[in-house]
């Protein structure tokens, strides 16, 4: 079992990506369907359904006790990300050909974040399982969620201020799908069992 620092490390971690992905997508977007509120709403949109979604496939994966499972998560979900600048410009130029600029980018925006976000969305179900002990469920979920968001928050600003004017967005989201992958890795490696008591 995780240390409660590691697990709360985790939630932070996963909120950051999130807003990255949030943020970035939608300035990934730009050269072809500009910055209109119809971009930004189809971009949240995608994200709001895409976490909804991942809620309930993490809760449905905390059920199974399966010890890989946020591993897994991970690892689809940064695997997903890191191929960005190989499909970026196959589906924005797919989805451009659909009618009207809300329709185009939200599929456009489905397609490139929408299994990441998933993936993302499943962590804090795994982590609040996890993280329970008894019946402090209410406690263990308040604790994921603060720290998630606080690490949203932080990924806002670090994406608005350091990460897009100082870098690429293929690097900005490719970068960050390598980091869902090591920290996949990490919820993989296996842990030191205990030495027996003598």
């Amino acid at each position: 079992m995780k240390p409660k620092h590691w697990i709360l490390g985790t939630a932070f971690s996963e909120g950051l990506c999130v807003l990255i992905v949030e943020i970035a997508g939608a300035r990934a977007l730009a050269p072809f369907y500009g910055t209109a509120l119809t971009v930004w709403t189809a971009q949240i949109t995608a994200t709001l359904l895409f976490l909804a979604l991942g809620y309930a496939l993490g809760g449905r994966l905390s059920r199974q006790g399966k010890p890989l499972s946020l591993a897994v998560v991970f690892w689809g979900a940064g695997a997903w990300l890191a191929l960005f600048p190989f499909m970026r410009n196959g589906v924005l130029t797919a989805s451009a050909t659909l009618p009207g600029i809300g329709a185009g980018s939200f599929a456009a925006s489905a397609i490139l974040f929408g299994p990441v976000l998933l993936g993302l969305g499943a962590v804090s179900p795994l982590l609040i399982q996890r993280l329970q002990q008894g019946d402090r469920g209410g406690e263990a979920a308040g604790g994921i969620f603060f720290t998630n968001t606080m690490g949203g928050l932080a990924g806002g600003w670090l994406t608005a201020l350091a990460l897009i004017p100082h870098a690429s967005l293929r690097l900005v989201l490719a970068g960050t799908g390598l980091a869902l992958v090591l920290l996949g890795s990490l919820w993989a490696w296996p842990e030191k069992k205990p030495a027996p008591s003598t």
